[in-house]
Formats: structure tokens, C-alpha cells, sequence
């Protein structure tokens, strides 16, 4: 049990780090990544793995094996390690954009930075595919099960949209280079 609530902890903070240094919080855009505040938590210096994605009485308070989830109901935790996974990829989006203000010259490799874009999208579609049909973020479809699972649906899809916003500002970020070295000449 300690080791899933400290693997449920990590996974929080990891999360409230990129929130917070990304900006997308209005009350604290002050500290967004972007503008050159730090991130604290880096994927480079090592993550756990993701929590167990069952629920809490799934975890025995004694031993160490967690039981298995019943397959007819999701677990909340399926829509938690899913925006954890999401904010992996908006990090490294994070990441690209401190390399271009640090050096512009780094990114100019604009066929390598398409064909990372390209695998982020592959990667949210694999995460986003995953989910089972009560957490996916279509609120399309009047699904009885969305005022349960409703909240983790829809920290899902704004997640997910962060980082189609993300991905989408990482070529006008390139862009911004060409044109700022077209207008030096």
C-alpha cells in the first residue's frame, strides 16, 4: 500500500509541477515554464513507474500484492495515469521550447521536430485509444456512466488538448526562427 500511495503521490506533484510551470493555471501564469521559471521535476533525473490503475479498495492495506480490478468497471485511476502520461508529453513540449529560447540555432532541424510532432500525436492517440469508453473525452453520446466517470472524461480531454495547443506552438516556434533570420538579412 505505502508504495502505491507514494507512486500516486509522485505521479500528483509531477502532474502539479507542469501545470503550474506551464501556465495553464491563470492564477499562476506568472510562473510559466515558458518564461524562463524552472521546472522542478525533470524526466531525465528518473520517474517511478505509473500507480497500479485500480481503485483505492483494490489496494490491501497489508501485503504487497494489489488485487486486480474488476473488468465491468473502470477504475479512476485509468483516467489519472492517462494525464499523467499526457503531461509527459507537454513537459517535453516545455523542453523543446526552453531549448529554442536558449538556442535557437538547436531546433533548426525543422524535419526531425515534424517527425517528433508526429510521434507525440501517435502517442496521445495510443493514450486517448486506451482508455476505456467511459473515460474517453467524447461527450457526445448521452453514456449513463458520465456522472461518474465525468470529471476524470473531462481532466482527460483538456489534458489532451493542452497538448494538441502544445504540439501546435512547436512548429510557430520554428517558424519564428526562419522568419527572424529572413529578416536579418
Amino acid at each position: 500500500m505505502e508504495l502505491e500511495v507514494s507512486r500516486r503521490i509522485f505521479w500528483e506533484a509531477y502532474v502539479i509541477d507542469k501545470w503550474v510551470r506551464s501556465g495553464l493555471d491563470e492564477l499562476t501564469a506568472r510562473t510559466n515554464a515558458l518564461n524562463g521559471h524552472p521546472i522542478v521535476m525533470h524526466d531525465a533525473d528518473g520517474l517511478p513507474p505509473f500507480p497500479e490503475e485500480v481503485d483505492d479498495d483494490m489496494i490491501p492495506s497489508h501485503g504487497p500484492n494489489v488485487l486486480p480490478h474488476p473488468p465491468a468497471e473502470p477504475s479512476y485511476m485509468i483516467g489519472f495515469g492517462a494525464v499523467a502520461r499526457i503531461f509527459q508529453w507537454i513537459y517535453r513540449c516545455q523542453w523543446r521550447h526552453r531549448m529554442f529560447v536558449m538556442d535557437p540555432a538547436a531546433c533548426a532541424n525543422r524535419e526531425a521536430l515534424q517527425l517528433w510532432i508526429v510521434d507525440a500525436k501517435a502517442a496521445l492517440k495510443h493514450i486517448l485509444d486506451a482508455l476505456p469508453l467511459q473515460l474517453r473525452p467524447d461527450f457526445s453520446t448521452s453514456n449513463t456512466d458520465l456522472s461518474t466517470y465525468g470529471m476524470q472524461a473531462a481532466n482527460v480531454c483538456i489534458t489532451s488538448l493542452c497538448l494538441e495547443m502544445a504540439l501546435a506552438s512547436v512548429p510557430a516556434t520554428s517558424n519564428r526562427s526562419a522568419h527572424a533570420d529572413n529578416s536579418s538579412i
